[in-house]
């Protein structure tokens, strides 16, 4: 596990992507047909009739009780007044937001409103491009104000050094056991008579950022077409990172000294961990998934004094892809343990504790969509299929 984390991201562009998937490669969020939506409502009652309604069309599966908007797509929607009898109702509005809730921390990092309703030229908000005109006079009966919300890609915010920042648009984060989490509503906002108190009715919404990869390799995308193993790091560069070789040191059956010296060839085939960061002092790391591996089975690639092996590790498709917004991160590493085997102990010749040490620890981004181009697949053998990862 990495112990030392600094706040300054990584480049994407120098980052392998990996899309969390179960099974081949071709699950895309963004790829759904246009078609598929789920209309979700949400009302306020009074004396048994549902006076005010929030209707959202998202992109969420029949199963699923929250909207769902992915990079791209709008969020739309109507707002459904019902009044019986005549009242002063001064606006109508919509509000989109997004904040950061940490045990320490808070941030609203995102804010967008729209006004459906005016009839108090104060209420008017002249800073909207789409502010309606006043309406004068009292509402009565039904009234219904269709509504459309894009959200942008990302927000630039101030921070502590005041410094503007940029940050993409994070993904929905909700998991309990995280030290943060991101949540995103629509608010609907109806003001009415000065000595009446306002009323708001919203709801939270899970909200998707748009991230691929680069295309892999000619040769990659080749093998990938025919169904075919993959070219090693030795006849296709472009399609595998290579790291400096690390050096294994320990002892055989407590006795005899051994030294051996690892390549990690391909960042599949290494376990991978999530570190979600609030602060220099406030790391949490966690294990996200273990490689399974198998010996390579191409002539030329075991002898005696060299083994080869393959490995992937199967990201779990709900795992939230790499995000920073304000002063929290969630990013992925694959990080190389030390071997284990019958009768060997590893040595750790700087004094540091075995549960603290690792060979080799790489920081990747864990994207949402595949790569442009043919379906990955996996490479596991079918013996491996049904073990869970």
């Amino acid at each position: 596990m990495a112990t030392a984390v600094s706040l300054q991201p990584p480049s994407v562009d120098s980052l392998p992507s990996y899309t969390p998937r179960s099974g081949p490669l071709n699950f895309d969020v963004h790829n759904r047909s246009p078609d598929r939506h789920n209309d979700h409502a949400y009302h306020l009652v009074k004396n048994g009739k549902q006076w005010l309604t929030l209707s959202l069309r998202s992109q969420a599966g029949n199963d699923d009780k929250t909207p769902r908007f992915n990079q791209g797509h709008p969020i739309t929607g109507s707002v459904r007044l019902a009044l019986t009898n005549e009242a002063v109702i001064r606006s109508v509005s919509i509000m989109v937001t997004g904040e950061l809730t940490s045990p320490a921390y808070y941030s609203r990092f995102l804010t967008m409103t729209r006004q459906l309703f005016v009839s108090d030229t104060n209420e008017v908000d002249l800073t909207l491009r789409d502010a309606p005109k006043a309406f004068a006079g009292k509402l009565k009966g039904e009234h219904t104000w269709p509504f459309s919300i894009r959200l942008p890609k990302g927000v630039c915010i101030v921070l502590s050094d005041a410094v503007k920042h940029n940050f993409r648009l994070p993904p929905t984060l909700t998991d309990l056991q995280s030290k943060a989490q991101i949540h995103y509503r629509v608010v609907v906002r109806v003001k009415k008579g000065l000595l009446n108190s306002d009323t708001r009715l919203s709801t939270e919404f899970t909200y998707t950022p748009l991230l691929r990869p680069t295309e892999p390799s000619i040769l990659r995308q080749i093998a990938y077409l025919e169904n075919q193993p993959l070219v090693g790091p030795e006849g296709d560069l472009e399609g595998w990172k290579s790291v400096e070789p690390f050096i294994l040191t320990g002892k055989v059956f407590n006795a005899r000294p051994v030294t051996a010296e690892c390549t990690a060839l391909d960042l599949l085939s290494i376990p991978v961990n999530s570190l979600e960061v609030v602060s220099p002092e406030d790391c949490h790391p966690e294990a996200v998934s273990t490689a399974v591996w198998w010996a390579a089975q191409e002539r030329g690639g075991n002898t005696r004094e060299r083994r080869v092996l393959h490995g992937e590790v199967n990201i779990p498709q709900d795992a939230p892809p790499s995000c920073r917004i304000v002063n929290f991160k969630l990013q992925y590493a694959i990080t190389f343990l030390h071997l284990k085997a019958v009768g060997f102990t590893p040595s750790f010749p700087d004094g540091r504790k075995a549960a603290l040490q690792y060979l080799h620890s790489e920081p990747i981004e864990v994207v949402t969509v595949p790569a442009h181009g043919p379906p990955q697949t996996s490479s596991l053998p079918p013996v491996y299929d049904a073990i869970p990862t």
